[in-house]
């Protein structure tokens, strides 16, 4: 299959003409002195199905990508709120990659407890009310927010409990 077969061509991208390259078999795949592109490569860059087709491609890479790593990090997102959530991340992490390790961390991760809600109750601070107005005032205050009478004599007979 020597060049007498095959006889020697010119071809040249159609974006950019001063790249011409010879090429001695019909699949191309010869490097010239003029650009690293052989003739291959430039029958599939002015192929516009190509470009959409390698688009779809990587969107549909780059979705089971982002899908088998929810996935395996499943047992750590339920466990988020657990009050073992650290250590289940780091079994899934280490060994998730096995089904057996993959399982534990899940099974670990339903079966912990969930965290403790701690209720504080408050009792409100005692508000002072106004002699002259009967509006309440904070505590510590020297005059009514309201109408601006003196709290001072006021406050012995005025604290609410």
């Amino acid at each position: 299959m020597g060049p007498d077969r095959y006889p020697e061509r010119h071809l040249c991208h159609p974006a950019a003409p001063q790249t011409c390259f010879m090429s001695a078999h019909p699949l191309g795949g010869q490097r010239v002195a003029f650009g690293d592109v052989n003739a291959n490569t430039a029958s599939l860059r002015s192929d516009p199905r190509m470009d959409s087709l390698t688009l779809i491609r990587i969107v549909a890479i780059l979705i089971t990508g982002i899908c088998a790593c929810l996935f395996y990090f499943l047992p750590s997102f339920i466990a988020r709120r657990r009050c073992n959530a650290k250590a289940v991340f780091l079994v899934n992490l280490l060994t998730g990659w096995t089904a057996v390790g993959w399982i534990a961390a899940l099974v670990w991760a339903l079966k912990s407890e969930a965290l403790p809600v701690v209720v504080v109750h408050q009792r409100p601070a005692p508000q002072i009310f106004c002699s002259h107005c009967g509006k309440c005032s904070f505590p510590g205050a020297q005059f009514c927010h309201t109408c601006g009478q003196s709290l001072v004599c006021s406050t012995a007979a005025g604290v609410a409990r």
